[in-house]
């Protein structure tokens, strides 16, 4: 009987600089070395149907991504987690699992990022937080380039204008970490360079120091089942 299921997993270390293609492919070589039962879509180039829910930017870490994998048969939840960690290469670890009984994607609801900052930067950053904090908005552009559309020529860029107010809360400093939470609104949200510019730091020097410490699922139950299925000292599920 086919399985869906979500893994939480932290990646970490120079893992963090591969991007979003090479990390599924690192992902998928590693179920498969485990000898996982991967569920493959049909056609002349079948692909295993594995996803990130939410895929962090290249050069963060995170310690909880969502992973959605489907299997062909089923398999026990400690199974699952013993196999995946047994063959994973450094700088990723599967901490917990739980069983999809829907077959929708779990939608992202918040996520936070915290950044140590060095001192010599502590009192630009304690400026930028407190201006941040006082201000009604914060606006920014984003700029969608112009596509080639054939025979019809380029289209015009995009650009649209977002109000980081709507999007990050909860900032908080205390001299050596910067930390943020970011919500969507109306589906839109903001990118840690733009909350990390907006709160004194330098997206190109810093962005590779920050962490994703939590990432919250709209409808994304703990862990039930079977108890004897469950494993002592495995995280529940944020």
């Amino acid at each position: 009987m086919p399985q869906r299921w979500a893994m939480w997993m932290a990646v970490h270390g120079d893992m963090r600089f591969a991007s979003h293609h090479d990390m599924m492919r690192v992902i998928e070589r590693t179920l498969l070395r485990a000898h996982l039962p991967l569920k493959y879509t049909q056609g002349f180039s079948p692909r295993a149907i594995i996803s990130l829910a939410f895929p962090r930017p290249v050069g963060v870490a995170t310690e909880r991504d969502l992973l959605v994998i489907s299997l062909d048969s089923p398999v026990l939840r400690r199974d699952l987690l013993s196999a995946a960690n047994q063959h994973r290469p450094e700088g990723l670890t599967f901490s917990d699992a739980v069983r999809l009984e829907s077959k929708a994607t779990p939608q992202p609801a918040e996520c936070t990022y915290q950044v140590p900052v060095p001192a010599g930067k502590s009192n630009v950053v304690a400026r930028a937080v407190e201006s941040f904090s006082a201000q009604d908005s914060c606006l920014v552009q984003r700029t969608k380039p112009a596509k080639r559309r054939g025979r019809r020529g380029q289209s015009e860029p995009i650009t649209r204008t977002l109000d980081l107010k709507l999007l990050i809360d909860n900032v908080q400093f205390d001299g050596a970490a910067l930390s943020w939470r970011q919500k969507p609104h109306q589906t839109r949200w903001a990118k840690p360079t733009e909350a990390m510019e907006a709160l004194g730091l330098d997206p190109a020097g810093d962005l590779a120091s920050v962490t994703r410490t939590s990432l919250v699922f709209q409808e994304l139950n703990e862990y039930s089942g079977d108890p004897d299925d469950k494993i002592d000292g495995w995280p529940e599920t944020t």
